[in-house]
């Protein structure tokens, strides 16, 4: 049932025009590059028997690396994002030699170094071309197909996530699975909440280019996905897919179903007893409140960005570079990290670039304004366009918006 859903709910994706009229090898190539970058930047395992690999954690990043270089030649660059890549290795490097810290990292060098490339990156020039269309239907297939899975507990879905896309720390695939959140290959409930969101935003934007009924019903299937992931960032993701959604849903049959929607929700509140409803407030003020997560995890005075936060207020101008220090936390905080490690260059730089190539890549400035905010507003949760997966999306959305916006504009 869920298969012949989502096959009638994409059959309008693989009718979607190119942009402009050319067909020709370079396209093509184009398209297959940026497939392969998607697909491998997905779905590339980070973990063999549930034991974590840093080698099987690069391979999505080196092959993004050499993937970027390739379109760089065929398609050119931009100036502008350009030279702010450049501010932002700079950066990196001439802090680590500053320091006083010399526990270099070589391989925090990557992230940066595929970001700096992607941002100088020319997609604009990039059709929506069939090896994108048909990548992009099979990533949606299996991540709907597996969160299902999940989410009915199934074991053996599980078990193959736990082998094989454990992240972050031994025990974090495991416990989430076993609260039966769908956290697919991302290993963290709330970067699973920023992909279904952005897959959601994706699909809402092809149906305010299509109208078509099915487009809809699957955008509401990844804000569906939202609510079992129990994190502060799915709740807050599933409240601004909200707001996006009623802002897009003016057509007949769009307010039908989502008003439909919402009535069986509201039917479904109503037939909940005392001690159900209680539980369930509960759990979300428990996932809200929780001091190992969440603002008050992350920015209070015992968060684990409070030794950031000092070290910041006492050297606002010293990062770190790639070194390394224990006594700091790394991740939970873009703007964290970036002044952690390059100061106010490299905060400027790295933003400043990212807003450039959005605008510079995509053919409306309120798409790119989009855009911007929903990596920006992410980032305060999470290092979120340094993690090498969500850095391989990020032209398939170039490329995917710039062809709704030929007929409709955000």
């Amino acid at each position: 049932m869920t298969s012949s859903i989502a096959a009638t709910a994409w059959k309008s994706d693989l009718a979607l025009p190119q942009i402009g009229q050319r067909s020709d090898s370079r396209d093509r190539f184009s398209n297959l590059l940026l497939a392969a970058i998607l697909l491998i930047g997905i779905y590339c395992p980070t973990s063999i028997d549930g034991q974590q690999s840093p080698w099987l954690w690069a391979i999505p990043g080196f092959v993004a690396i050499a993937g970027f270089v390739i379109l760089m030649i065929v398609h050119g660059i931009w100036s502008g994002p350009f030279l702010c890549s450049v501010i932002v290795m700079a950066s990196l490097l001439g802090y680590t030699v500053m320091t006083s810290l010399w526990t270099v990292t070589p391989g925090a060098l990557l992230p940066y170094a595929l970001v700096a490339l992607l941002l100088s990156a020319n997609f604009s020039r990039i059709n929506y071309g069939w090896p994108l269309r048909v990548s992009w239907i099979a990533l949606n297939t299996v991540n709907i197909g597996l969160s299902l899975l999940i989410i009915a507990d199934v074991r053996p879905a599980k078990q193959f996530i736990i082998a094989y896309y454990s992240a972050f720390y031994d025990t974090l695939a495991t416990s989430m699975l076993n609260a039966d959140k769908p956290i697919l290959m991302f290993g963290s409930h709330s970067i699973a909440a920023f992909f279904f969101f952005v897959c959601f935003y994706l699909h809402l934007r092809m149906h305010t280019y299509t109208r078509s009924f099915w487009s809809l019903a699957v955008s509401l299937v990844y804000l569906g996905l939202l609510i079992p992931l129990k994190s502060v960032s799915a709740y807050f993701l599933a409240i601004g897919a909200l707001a996006v959604l009623i802002y897009h849903t003016f057509d007949r049959r769009a307010i039908l179903l989502v008003g439909g929607c919402i009535f069986i929700a509201v039917i479904g509140a109503s037939l909940m007893t005392n001690a159900q409803w209680e539980g369930a407030t509960s759990t979300v003020e428990r996932v809200i409140a929780a001091p190992e997560s969440g603002f008050q995890g992350r920015y209070s005075s015992s968060g684990v960005l409070a030794a950031n936060l000092r070290y910041i207020g006492e050297h606002p101008l010293r990062g770190i570079g790639i070194n390394y220090s224990d006594t700091l936390w790394y991740g939970d905080s873009g703007p964290t990290e970036l002044m952690i490690r390059g100061s106010l260059p490299l905060l400027l730089a790295f933003y400043g670039g990212f807003w450039l190539f959005l605008r510079m890549n995509l053919r409306s400035s309120r798409t790119a304004a989009a855009v911007f905010l929903i990596y920006f507003a992410f980032e305060i949760a999470f290092s979120n366009l340094l993690y090498l997966r969500t850095a391989c999306v990020l032209p398939l959305v170039i490329v995917y918006l710039n062809t709704a916006s030929t007929r409709q504009t955000l």
